[in-house]
């Protein structure tokens, strides 16, 4: 890390040793706070079209920000299919671009949408409050499902 500027009062950090295992104190402490600590370094398999589960209608439910691969191939396997299925997500009539102003509220569904947020302010101030609803396990889409969201 280098400090290039850190103002008059300069910044005070502390080094964290984070390979230090967790007390049972500190265990118990997370697991009120988490309700699924032991999942937080398991891999989330989930169908790549799901059956949206208000609408029925199939989604595409891959990201580029968090989807690795298909299960049962590598991560050099995977990439040819999901860099197409990433072009076909951002085609022009698909994307909503949304600008943020003092008091704007926006709702998406991550169900159905690959929410990409702009990092398009720097040197300005933002500060945002999100909150997230409890959802539903996906289920995956049916093959005709499959096929209706390919062949858009």
């Amino acid at each position: 890390m280098h400090a290039v500027e850190a103002g008059e009062m300069g910044i005070e950090v502390q080094d964290i040793d984070l390979s230090q295992p967790l007390n049972d104190t500190q265990q118990d402490e997370l697991k009120k706070k988490f309700r699924n600590l032991e999942m937080a370094t398991q891999d989330a398999l989930h169908p790549v079209v799901i059956k949206h589960p208000l609408s029925g209608r199939p989604a595409l439910y891959v990201n580029p920000d968090f989807t690795l691969r298909f299960e049962g191939m590598s991560e050099f396997e995977s990439r040819p299919l999901l860099e197409e299925l990433y072009e076909h997500s951002v085609q022009a009539e698909f994307v909503c671009r949304f600008k943020w102003r003092q008091g704007s509220i926006a709702f998406w569904d991550n169900r159905a949408t690959m929410h990409s947020a702009a990092n398009d302010y720097h040197g300005q101030a933002r500060l945002m409050h999100r909150i997230t609803l409890r959802g539903v396990t996906l289920e995956p889409a049916s093959p005709k499902g499959i096929a209706d969201v390919m062949a858009s």
